[in-house]
């Protein structure tokens, strides 16, 4: 449990498609290698469930569990992906612009995405990670 403790961990759909290729770009834009990840159907997340942390068991949301300083905070779909935008600083004009959109208006869109993420973008087919470097930042 110590490597949950002032961490960002990302939760995603472990046989999704685009969920691989948005992991692929948090890797590629995470410099400072704040960010961990783990899948919805996995171990860290059942763990995490077991200690009542409101993570989502559906397959259609990405969140992100921030833990430190004795809190644990969980945002979910268009929440988590505006956080991941802060963590890693990545700004620009169109984020800004997303960001305005009411959250009913913005999970609507998510949820639609998330219907259509198989047929749009397939199942994922191999692992995210590159390096030996990057598969130490995947728990289980």
């Amino acid at each position: 449990m110590q490597r949950f403790e002032n961490a960002y961990i990302v939760f995603y759909d472990g046989e999704c498609g685009l969920c691989q290729r948005s992991i692929r770009w948090l890797l590629d834009h995470d410099p400072y290698q704040r960010l961990l990840f783990a899948p919805l159907q996995g171990a860290t997340a059942a763990q995490l469930r077991a200690e009542q942390v409101p993570l989502p068991e559906n397959l259609e949301s990405v969140a992100l569990v921030v833990r430190g300083k004795g809190r644990t905070e969980v945002f979910l779909r268009s929440r988590a992906f505006f956080e991941l935008c802060n963590v890693l600083e990545f700004r620009p004009w169109w984020v800004r612009l997303l960001q305005r959109i009411p959250t009913v208006l913005a999970d609507l869109g998510y949820r639609l995405t998330a219907k259509l993420r198989y047929a749009l973008f397939g199942r994922a087919t191999n692992c995210p990670w590159r390096t030996a470097a990057e598969a130490q930042r995947f728990l289980d």
